[in-house]
């Protein structure tokens, strides 16, 4: 899910074993998931889409500035970041997203940045029948125990029938 190419030194394993972090068998801090409704910074989000509809997420703020999605067919997407790549945009300006309230994602016209420096555009994000996590984080590109939280949406790649 999370890409890093550095290990933790001693010292530093020394610091989160002082915070109660737990560490996997490669010696990487354990994620840490926000659960707890007061600290979980997204407030709302549409729980099931289809093809051509917009989700809504709605966030309490301020909140973090890393937002990504993870696919049913685990890709991970960027949507909103600090390295804003001039070829794969984030939606928003990574700067003043902890202020924004809300975001919309029209599921068949949004295009994010994927997580594969062989692509050099963004892409649809939404299309695939299944269900994709939506992450926020302070920083989504490591794997340090950087806390971050988790919502679900379910997708179904056809239009809604009316």
């Amino acid at each position: 899910m999370f890409c890093s190419c550095s290990k933790h030194s001693s010292a530093q394993k020394d610091n989160y074993e002082n915070l109660n972090v737990a560490f996997d068998s490669d010696g990487l801090p354990e994620p840490q998931i926000v659960s707890d409704p007061i600290r979980k910074k997204i407030a709302f989000v549409t729980d099931t889409l289809f093809k051509g509809d917009t989700l809504t997420i709605k966030f309490k703020t301020p909140h973090s500035r890393d937002l990504g999605i993870i696919t049913p067919d685990n890709k991970f997407f960027f949507l909103v970041y600090g390295f804003n790549d001039p070829k794969k945009p984030s939606l928003v300006d990574w700067n003043e997203f902890a202020d924004i309230d809300t975001l919309q994602i029209i599921t068949d016209k949004t295009k994010a940045n994927p997580w594969n420096a062989s692509v050099t555009e963004n892409q649809i994000i939404f299309t695939k029948t299944g269900s994709y996590e939506i992450l926020l984080s302070e920083n989504l590109e490591t794997d340090d125990g950087t806390p971050f939280e988790i919502d679900t949406v379910y997708y179904i790649n056809m239009s809604r029938k009316k």
